[in-house]
C-alpha cells in the first residue's frame, strides 16, 4: 500500500483520537472516558473515508448498515464487562472473549442480512438499500435497552492508578487504531455497502483505548469504562442515522457536520443530565 497524504491523514486523526481519550480516561474517571467512546470518532473516521474514496452514496448505504453493526458493538461492551468479574489474574481474557463474541455477532448479523436478501460482496457501489430504516433502529434500541439493564445491575466502580503510559506505550496502543481504520476502509473496496456497514460500526476508538489502558490499569478500570460506552451510544446512532439521511441530498462535507452536531448535541444533554442527577 503507497504511502498518501490520505493514509497519512487516517492515521493521524485515528491515532490523536485514542490518546486524547486516554489522557480524559487518566484525568477525569472512567465515567466521561466511557461516554466519549460512545461518541462518533471511529464511525465518522470510516464513514467519511468510505465518501472520500467510494463516492457518497456508497457512504450513505453504509451508515444505513452500520447500525446493524452497532448491535455487534454493544455485544462486545457487554460480554468485557461480565467476563472481567471472572478473570483470575492480569491476561487479557475479557478483551479476547468480547473480541470473540463481537466476532460471533457480526457473523449472525451478516447471515441476517443475506436471508433478508442484501448482497455482502462483489461491489463497491449501492443505493441505500429499500429495508424500512426503522428496522436497525428498533433492532439497536432494543439491544441497547437490554444491555444497559444488564450492566446497570453489575455496573464496576473503579479508578486509575496514578501510573502514566510512556510515550512509546501510547505510540504502539495509537498505532492499532490508525491500522484499524486503515484496514477497514481498504476492505471497502471489495465489499458491498452491507458488509463494508458492519465494519463500520466496529468500535475501533473504544478498543484501542482499552489497550491503551489495559496495559498499565489491568481489566477493572477498562470495565468501568467500557460500562459506560453503551450510555454514550445514543450519539453514534444519531450520527450514523443522520448521516443516511444527508449524505445523498447535502453531500459529505455538510452532511458530516450536520451529523457532528446532531450527537454533540446529544452528548451534552445527557453531560448536563448526569450533572444535574449527581449533584441533587
Amino acid at each position: 500500500m503507497a504511502i498518501t497524504p490520505l493514509l497519512m491523514i487516517k492515521v493521524l486523526l485515528a491515532a490523536s483520537m485514542v490518546l486524547g481519550l486516554a489522557r480524559i480516561a487518566e484525568r477525569v474517571g472512567p465515567e466521561w472516558a466511557g461516554l466519549l467512546s460512545g461518541a462518533p470518532l471511529g464511525v465518522a473516521l470510516v464513514l467519511f473515508f468510505y465518501g472520500i474514496e467510494q463516492g457518497v452514496e456508497y457512504a450513505a448505504a453504509a451508515a444505513f448498515f452500520a447500525l446493524f453493526g452497532l448491535m455487534a458493538a454493544l455485544v462486545f461492551a457487554y460480554l468485557f464487562v461480565i467476563l472481567v468479574p471472572h478473570n483470575k489474574g492480569s491476561a487479557p481474557w475479557p478483551l479476547i472473549g468480547a473480541l470473540a463474541g463481537y466476532g460471533a455477532a457480526a457473523a449472525l448479523l451478516l447471515q441476517l442480512l443475506q436471508l433478508l436478501g442484501v448482497s455482502l460482496v462483489g461491489g463497491t457501489h449501492g443505493k441505500v438499500p429499500g429495508l424500512p430504516l426503522v428496522l436497525p433502529i428498533a433492532m439497536v434500541a432494543a439491544a441497547l435497552a437490554l444491555g444497559v439493564g444488564l450492566i446497570l445491575r453489575r455496573q464496576p466502580v473503579s479508578r486509575f492508578g496514578s501510573a502514566r503510559l510512556s510515550r512509546r506505550q501510547q505510540g504502539i496502543r495509537a498505532v492499532v487504531a490508525a491500522l484499524l481504520v486503515v484496514m477497514i476502509t481498504a476492505l471497502a473496496h471489495c465489499l458491498t455497502p452491507a458488509a463494508a456497514g458492519v465494519l463500520a460500526g466496529f468500535p475501533l476508538v473504544l478498543f484501542a483505548l482499552m489497550l491503551v489502558l489495559q496495559w498499565h490499569h489491568g481489566s477493572g478500570p477498562v470495565a468501568a469504562v467500557v460500562s459506560h460506552f453503551p450510555f454514550g451510544m445514543g450519539s453514534l446512532i444519531l450520527y450514523t442515522l443522520t448521516v443516511t439521511l444527508t449524505y445523498p441530498t447535502w453531500g459529505l462535507i455538510a452532511g458530516t457536520a450536520v451529523s457532528m452536531l446532531v450527537a454533540l448535541l446529544y452528548l451534552v444533554l445527557l453531560g448536563l443530565w448526569r450533572h444535574k442527577r449527581t449533584h441533587r
